[in-house]
């Protein structure tokens, strides 16, 4: 014999939803907007974190193919853009504070 579900199942934990919302609601957000004041408008700081990872990992496969280790790895374009990302990440960190 199958147990019926009742429509209030989860009754004890309803109060959850809107508790969480107050939270959030409450919780304070970033005095400023990520961004960069550069050349008179604000551009946001991971795009130029972005390019800074694009630009360092192009300077590494340099410098792969330069002592070889290029012609041995096996997934390139899963390294280089691992690589890219990981830099981006690095970047944003240590350059902005997020």
């Amino acid at each position: 014999m199958r147990r019926q579900s009742s429509p209030r199942t989860g009754g004890r934990f309803r109060f959850l939803l809107p508790l969480a919302t107050l939270l959030a609601a409450s919780a304070p957000a970033h005095a400023a907007a990520p961004s960069v004041p550069m050349f008179g408008s604000f551009f946001p700081y991971w795009l130029l974190s972005l390019f800074a990872g694009v630009i360092l990992t192009v300077i590494v496969r340099l410098v792969f193919v330069l002592i070889g280790l290029d012609d041995i790895l096996r997934w390139r374009v899963p390294v280089y853009m691992s690589m890219a990302l990981g830099l981006t990440f690095i970047i944003s960190f240590l350059a902005f504070g997020r």
